[in-house]
């Protein structure tokens, strides 16, 4: 068992109670292995998470009993040993040049461990989406190798048991949740304070992510998003990007969006106007803010 490394993405403690936790819940359902490739999963289970956008194939095996094994790219094996909780023997990694004998097809690995598990004819659980949106990130080829080259198995969907682990949160979460929704308030607020008449989105973008870094919010990638929305045309774009469109007065402005911290995201939404609201806004506001006190 690993005891200390480098750069851990979330505390042992954490780890082993969310390893406990599913492992438990797949012997409850007769699930043998989980098969995972999400980036959210890999995180939640594995404690590796990407720092920078690799293509090919990251992905994971969690057996009912015992470790967690990690398979990767080459160039992501040292990170996962320096940030993950698994055990080095078990982060197995694939690709690079030639002269360092590493196997090439990803999906090979995948089918030999399943079989080293003694799964051929297992029950393995894979990521097939449904309500909590959880997809795996693999080609629908490589996924129909993996299956082919274990055909005597049986693929399940696994969805609704990783998140049934996944969505009861412990309190280490609660806690990175909380902080990263006081970071995002705080940068809401500051922006606000800063906004002048004339200034473009962007630049009180800048001011808004700023505020988010000054607190420490800032990772590698950056994955914390903030929208606004605002004016007859940009109001009705659900997902529009900050632009270089001045702000004007009597103009609405609508934050969609939040920080990051560790991975976690914070999808806030919060409106203000610029001056003056007319008699029909002010109306409207009451009728809305009433109707969510009702509700």
């Amino acid at each position: 068992m690993k005891r200390d490394i480098p750069f851990p993405e979330i505390p042992r403690e954490e780890y082993d109670l969310r390893l406990r936790k599913i492992q438990k819940k797949m012997k409850e359902t007769g699930v043998d292995a989980l098969l995972l490739f999400a980036k959210e999963d890999l995180t939640y289970f594995t404690g590796f998470r990407k720092t920078w956008y690799f293509p090919g194939l990251h992905g994971a095996i969690v057996p009912q009993t015992g470790s967690p094994i990690l398979i990767l790219p080459q160039i992501c094996h040292v990170l996962a040993m320096h940030m993950s909780w698994v055990e080095d023997e078990n982060i197995l990694p694939w690709g690079g040049a030639e002269h360092w004998h590493l196997p090439q097809e990803p999906t090979e690995i995948y089918i030999n461990k399943l079989k080293e598990l003694g799964l051929e004819k297992g029950v393995i659980g894979t990521e097939e989406g449904g309500p909590a949106y959880i997809y795996m990130d693999a080609s629908f080829s490589e996924f129909e190798k993996i299956k082919e080259g274990l055909s005597k198995a049986t693929f399940t969907n696994g969805t609704d048991l990783i998140w049934s682990s996944r969505s009861i949160k412990t309190d280490w979460e609660i806690g990175v949740m909380r902080e990263v929704c006081k970071i995002t308030v705080n940068g809401i607020r500051e922006a606000v304070k800063k906004i002048n008449i004339g200034m473009t989105e962007r630049e009180l973008l800048y001011i808004l992510e700023k505020s988010f870094m000054d607190q420490g919010a800032y990772d590698t990638p950056m994955h914390g998003e903030m929208m606004f929305r605002g004016g007859a045309r940009h109001y009705s774009m659900s997902t529009g990007r900050p632009s270089d469109k001045k702000l004007e007065a009597g103009r609405q402005l609508y934050f969609d969006g939040g920080a990051s911290l560790k991975g976690y995201r914070v999808d806030m939404q919060r409106m203000v106007w610029l001056g003056e609201q007319s008699e029909l806004e002010k109306r409207l506001f009451y009728v809305a803010e009433e109707g969510q006190k009702a509700a």
